[in-house]
């Protein structure tokens, strides 16, 4: 836009380049004094009518933008006098070649020029009387008359940025006679007109006058028409306006107005009627944007034909412009325009470099070009592969807002969505048919992404693209999924808010934007003009027309039919309708058999495919090479329809093989047809007969998304059951192959069990658990065990070790969803395990496995062997074959006893009382349950010796563990035991004692012998052994206490003593010798001395 001009330094196409023309009248703007205006066409000059009735002076407005960084500004204007080339000694010519008298004899128009910096700040004026090019230098018409001139004031150096404004009016003196006209060409440069210099684009902010006024006694008119080029700058709304004041013509040559937008259309309105005498008319344009695109805004092209003998004052205004048709001014005439710039103007840009006419109407040697402006739009289009917007269809539009900035400087946004200048769309949600696709607002071409999105519908989206660099083009997108329901068709979709709320925004332009996205260059006066608004651009929407509607059931036609010879045969009928208002052709329902019955089931066999219309127009094709495997179609391709509204039917029959599967199977077939608009509507089959059962015309419905008034089972792409006959049956079979003693206490035991699917339907989930803490419970513990290694004995199946079993805490075998068994497969599974039992023998260990499939889920507890089911009977969980594997330790019971005698005392009566004490030792490796040890002291002071009393047994364990209980009953003859023994218990290398004392009568008896028995108990069995003389049970240490030497008896000797000296028992205790020994000398020593008195 700012580029170096190939020609011309822009502005009105050069009047000096118009080569055929005698008169040089072509494309220059035109005003009127204030004394002839509004009667001849010009609103804004006539001292008393039109804008200036209010007594204010009216001026033509024009502005040049200036971009940073200039060096010079030069404003030129083309012959900006008023009559100065007029010969006044030839009054019938009275007029030059563009300005016009009106045969006065004089020239009394003046023509203000003023210049203001973009702050407002007036910098030069100019005041040129009639017939003066120069005020100060009288006489000095050839400076300005006929070429270009800045008039000597208007040349700035180092411009400030922005809109700098050219006021052109007439001052409105005293004068009475001011009614000529002044036609003028404008360019604005840096200085340099030619191809190497910068062109700075003017624009009328509101009104421009153009025509001719020549009267028909002027003898030069050359009675040829003026063509006007514009450029009108369209950036909001679906239409625009085309106002016209006083366009009444003569012939030959009639007014025109052509528009063409940036692309190339022809709006409609662009060549009609225009005003009547003293009166407005305004045309409005329309139809230069669609429901589905809104990007032809920017630089349009206005080509204006004024005929002979007429001025026309003219405006553009957009949606928010009064309408001024046939209004004329002063009170209570309509809503004529009655401000500068009037509310809702368009700018009118004038011609850029290289412009030029060679006729004066225009011809092919023309060249009037557009300067360059930025331009936003925006459009939608179905995202790639997604179907046409009908009712009950999902699809994606995606909203494109295309930011294209065409000139050689930037433009600048916001860089975050909450600055000033942003671009904001709306979207409505359409009453739920509209969603935002969350995460989908994309910037690419700015320097910012910054986007927000806030809403839940309808969604309020905001760009913030920062700096949009020169020659780039930015694109703002956004994602929509669209689905329409079938009420009110025909029907519009809006894809942004109303037109209040549709997409808009602002930006600094290229005057004063800063590349950097900084704050701006220009200050806040003169950002006034150098924002520019953006909208609300037209509102896009969509046409919704048809409402396709295909829906499809499909159920078994009668029963599952068992062959005998493991295959079943199912019947299958579907009934498929039109739903929808447009014809579906073509149309195609498949059925994947393959799917339906997958390995290791197989389809065996498939009839031939029948059709049939149940209702309303159609045709169905079978094809003739449907198998369900190879080929899916079930209808010939291209051959089949339905019309709208109308059903038709299948039927055919399917053999398969479930091979062990069990079921049930489940089918679906899917419909599809060809909408009217090429779109593809599908349905997968609903179980039944009705492919809509809520009935609410639309058939590809979830299962959940069913009225109450529906039972859930109907909705609505159920896919159609098919269930076979079968059993689960499971069993487990588990043996010891081997039990080692690992010399330290502990023994390793190697286990296999053997699963079985003994059923008739195939497993899809199986796992084996074993409770090993069951199994070994304490004091027993495990150890160890070992990773469980599997395979396949026989058959189809797989078994996924646990890795993690340890028979504890995690007690599971395998993993169950990656171990299967199909029917009749045979797995293995072994692993070891090391335990301590901890004086155990015996133990006792059952495993459970379970299978699962669709139809349920069947366990089985292990029998003790390899054959899971050993009667062969189908069924492994029945009694006789759940029988837990028995694990028993080759260890030693054995059990040691021994007594002595710590105290014979002679009671004085005949009686003497012994006090015994007895050791019991668990000298095997197991535990023992049950401890007893008898003494029959009948047998030990054999009549005419007798017991005469026993004190209860007093117990107590010296080291390891056990318990004793002592028996209060015991006495010796009736009573021999010492112990309860059922609360008795000795583990391994436990010892225990038991004293008490016996008090017994030797009736002249002085030796007797003692021996009592011990025993233990548990579940490997009892031992007994008989007790040893002494404390030692074992005094060899080898285990065995019941072996030769062992096992002998306790003596027991008293003596008796005759005279006076009782008989006194001899004992076997040295202490009592001794005792004895010395009472004896005492009483001897006594007697002596009695004899020597």
């Amino acid at each position: 836009m700012f580029s170096a001009s190939p020609a011309f330094g822009g502005g009105t196409p050069d009047p000096s380049n118009v080569a055929l023309s005698t008169t040089n009248r072509n494309a220059l703007m035109e005003m009127l004094g204030p004394d002839r205006g509004f009667g001849f066409g010009d609103y804004l000059t006539d001292r008393v009518s039109g804008l200036q009735r209010g007594g204010a002076v009216e001026t033509y407005d024009f502005y040049i933008e200036v971009p940073p960084g200039q060096t010079q500004l030069v404003l030129q204007i083309f012959d900006a006098d008023a009559g100065a080339g007029d010969n006044l000694a030839t009054p019938i010519v009275n007029e030059d070649l563009h300005d016009e008298n009106n045969a006065t004899g004089n020239w009394e128009m003046s023509t203000t020029y003023q210049l203001f910096d973009p702050s407002g700040v007036s910098v030069a004026i100019r005041n040129l009387p009639g017939q003066d090019c120069d005020p100060a230098t009288a006489g000095l018409q050839s400076f300005c008359d006929n070429a270009w001139s800045d008039l000597g004031a208007f040349t700035i150096p180092n411009p400030a940025p922005g809109h700098w404004r050219l006021a052109i009016g007439s001052p409105n003196t005293a004068l009475t006679s001011e009614d000529e006209s002044n036609s003028y060409g404008l360019r604005a440069h840096d200085g340099d007109a030619s191809a190497s210099g910068n062109e700075f684009p003017i624009y009328a902010n509101t009104f421009v006058g153009v025509g001719q006024v020549y009267t028909s006694s002027a003898g030069a008119d050359p009675g040829f028409s003026r063509t006007h080029d514009f450029f009108p700058f369209i950036r909001r709304d679906c239409t625009c306006e085309s106002n016209d004041f006083d366009s009444d013509s003569s012939a030959p040559i009639d007014e025109s107005t052509v528009f063409t937008t940036r692309t190339g259309a022809t709006p409609t309105g662009s060549n009609g009627t225009l005003s009547l005498a003293t009166l407005w008319r305004q045309n409005v344009l329309t139809n230069w944007t669609t429901e589905q695109d809104a990007n032809d805004y920017g630089l349009w092209r206005l080509r204006w034909t004024t005929g002979r003998f007429n001025h026309i004052t003219y405006y553009m205004g957009d949606d928010t412009n009064f309408d001024p048709s046939n209004a004329a001014p002063g009170p209570g005439n309509g809503v004529e325009p009655n401000s500068n710039p009037e509310n809702g103007a368009i700018r009118l840009y004038l011609p850029a470099d290289g412009s030029r006419l060679f006729g004066l109407a225009g011809g092919a040697n023309d060249a009037v070009n557009a300067p360059l402006k930025p331009w936003v739009g925006h459009s939608w289009a179905l995202v790639a592969g997604e179907p046409p917007i009908e009712a009950n269809v999902t699809s994606i539009v995606r909203m494109t807002i295309t930011v294209a900035n065409p000139t050689a400087y930037p433009i600048q946004f916001s860089n975050v969505t909450g600055g000033p200048n942003v671009i904001v769309a709306t979207l409505p949600d359409n009453g739920g048919q509209t969603t935002y696709v969350a995460g989908s607002a994309t910037i690419t071409g700015g320097a910012a992404t910054a986007t927000s999105v806030t809403g839940t519908g309808p969604w309020t989206l905001t760009f913030a693209p920062g700096v949009i660099a020169a020659g780039v083009t930015a694109t703002l997108t956004y994602d929509i999924q669209v689905r329409p329901t079938a009420t009110g068709l025909p029907k519009s979709l809006f894809f942004v808010g109303t037109f209040g709320t549709a997409t808009q925004g602002s930006y600094i332009d290229e005057t004063c934007a800063n590349a950097s996205g900084g704050a701006s260059v220009c200050g806040a006066t003169a950002l006034t003009n150098a924002t520019l608004s953006i909208g609300p651009l037209c509102r896009l929407t969509a046409l919704v027309t048809t409402a396709p509607s295909l829906a499809v059931a499909k159920q078994i036609n009668g029963t599952v039919t068992d062959n005998g010879n493991g295959t079943f045969t199912v019947p299958f009928r579907l009934v498929v309708e039109n739903l929808g208002t447009t014809t579906m052709t073509p149309l195609q329902v498949t059925d994947d058999l393959a799917a339906a019955f997958p390995a290791p089931s197989s389809v065996v066999g498939v009839t031939a495919v029948s059709t049939s219309i149940l209702s309303g127009v159609g045709t169905l094709i079978g094809n003739g090479a449907y198998n369900g495997v190879g080929d899916t179609n079930l209808l010939s391709a291209g051959g089949s329809s339905l019309n709208a509204g109308a059903a038709g039917q299948i039927d055919f029959s399917v053999t398969f093989n479930p091979n062990g599967m069990p079921g049930p199977f489940f089918n679906q077939a899917i419909a599809s047809g060809t909408t009217s608009l090429g779109g593809t509507f599908v349905d997968s089959s609903d179980d039944g007969t009705d492919p809509d059962p809520d009935g609410d015309g639309i058939g590809n419905e979830a299962g959940t998304g069913c009225p109450s008034t529906v039972a859930a089972t109907n909705c609505e792409n159920d896919a159609t059951p098919i269930q076979v006959s079968g059993a689960n049956a499971i069993g487990l079979a588990k043996q010891v192959s081997n039990i080692i003693n690992n010399g330290n206490g502990t023994f390793t035991a190697s286990f296999v069990l053997t699963v079985e699917n003994v059923g008739s339907l195939n497993f899809t989930s199986v796992q084996v658990t074993d409770d090993l803490v069951a199994t070994f419970p304490a004091p027993a513990s495990v150890v160890s065990v070992t990773t469980p290694a599997v395979s396949i004995v026989s058959g189809v199946g797989t078994l996924a070790p646990n890795g993690a079993f340890n028979g504890t805490s995690d007690t599971n075998l395998l993993n169950s969803g990656s171990s299967t068994l199909n029917l009749g497969a045979v797995g293995q599974i072994s692993f070891d395990v090391t335990f301590n039992p901890a004086g155990s023998a015996n133990f006792s260990n059952s495993a459970i496995a379970a299978g699962s499939n669709t139809t349920g889920n069947v366990t089985d507890t292990s029998d003790d062997g390899t054959d899971p089911d050993p009667d062969g009977d189908g069924n492994a969980n029945e009694p006789g074959e759940n029988d837990a594997t028995p694990i028993h330790v080759n260890a030693a019971n054995a059990i040691g006893l021994a007594k002595q005698v710590g105290n014979i005392v002679d009671n004085g009566n005949g009686t003497f009382t012994a006090s015994f004490v007895l050791t019991v030792e668990n000298v095997g490796s197991l535990n023992f349950t049950s401890v007893q040890v008898t003494d029959d002291l009948v047998a030990t002071f054999p009549a005419p010796a007798s017991v005469v009393s026993v004190t209860t047994p007093a117990v107590s364990i010296l080291s390891g563990v056990g318990t004793l209980a002592p028996n209060g009953a015991f006495n010796g003859a009736s009573d021999t035991n010492l112990l309860n023994s059922g609360s008795s218990t000795l583990n391994l290398g436990a010892t225990g004692q038991i004293s008490f004392d016996v008090t017994f009568n030797p009736a002249g008896q002085t030796n007797f012998f003692n021996a009592a028995l011990a025993s233990g108990s548990n579940l490997s069995g009892n031992v007994t052994d008989a007790s040893d003389n002494g404390a030692d049970p074992d005094q060899d240490g080898d285990g065995n206490a019941n072996e030769p030497g062992e096992n002998d008896a306790t003596p027991i000797t008293v003596t008796i003593i005759a005279g006076p000296i009782r008989d006194v028992p001899v004992v076997n205790d040295i202490r009592v010798w001794l005792l004895l020994i010395a009472v004896l000398g005492i009483l001897g020593a006594v007697s002596l001395r009695r004899a020597a008195d």
